[in-house]
């Protein structure tokens, strides 16, 4: 399975603000809790504090400049997207602002949450441009309707 994303936004590309999400949606909550379990999972070391655990069920890989526990550099992590973008494996990449936008050339399938709200008071954002028609194009992506979840694929 390849490198995947799955990312929550609001209408202008908002997703978080003070390292926490910025709506409390269960439903959404339980579609990331069950696509990503028994997955592989590469987060940003502001992301896994948020958290404040190790998500349970996934193998996780913290992007981080110091060393420690599932702690990955930026040099292992690349190495790790083109092992999982090769392998029958899955890893997600799931936040936050920055390493959404380091690794989302790898990404060959895409889970998006469109929040239909606008939160003018958020300080992470998602440039979420690369999801157009030329990526489509480029990319053969296709959208398949689960819910509020958009899915993009590339094939």
């Amino acid at each position: 399975m390849p490198v995947k994303m799955i990312i929550a936004t609001g209408i202008n590309d908002e997703i978080g603000k003070d390292n926490d999400l910025l709506w409390d949606i269960p439903e959404d909550m339980q579609y990331f809790r069950e696509t990503t379990s028994g997955s592989a999972v590469l987060m940003g070391r502001k992301t896994h504090d948020s958290i404040g655990r190790l998500l349970p069920n996934r193998t996780n890989y913290i992007l981080s400049r110091t060393e420690g526990d599932n702690m990955v550099s930026k040099c292992q992590a690349d190495e790790l997207c083109k092992q999982y973008n090769n392998s029958d494996a899955t890893l997600w990449i799931i936040g936050g602002e920055q390493v959404y936008e380091m690794f989302k050339h790898e990404v060959r399938q895409l889970h998006w949450t469109l929040v239909d709200e606008s939160y003018p008071d958020a300080d992470a954002h998602m440039d979420m441009s690369f999801v157009s028609e030329e990526f489509y194009r480029l990319y053969g992506l296709e959208l398949c309707d689960l819910a509020s979840v958009g899915v993009y694929e590339r094939f």
